[in-house]
């Protein structure tokens, strides 16, 4: 459960970071700019590091959905053997 938590924390902060690129971006493009070159650089430059945080948060996301799994596995090994340990002393008890 800590895991989905940290997970979806990391994601908001980093949403609100993207946000905040967007609406500066747009705040950018309403005043203008002197120079398109300099202005389609921006956005190229801009780009560039949104796209770095979503591949970030995707590797983030797939590390913890691996955690998720393994967990998942070890719980069904633990199931798996306190049935068997229940079965065994079933039958105990009814010798």
């Amino acid at each position: 459960m800590n895991s989905l938590r940290e997970a979806l924390d990391w994601k908001l902060m980093h949403d609100s970071d993207c946000a905040n690129n967007s609406q500066k971006e747009s705040n950018d493009s309403v005043l203008g700019s002197p120079n398109d070159s300099d202005f389609f650089a921006s956005i190229q430059e801009s780009a560039s590091p949104r796209r770095m945080s979503m591949s970030e948060e995707n590797e983030f996301l797939r590390m913890r959905a691996i955690q998720n799994q393994s967990e998942i596995h070890g719980f069904h090994q633990k199931i798996d053997f306190l049935v068997d340990e229940k079965e065994k002393l079933e039958r105990y008890l009814e010798t």
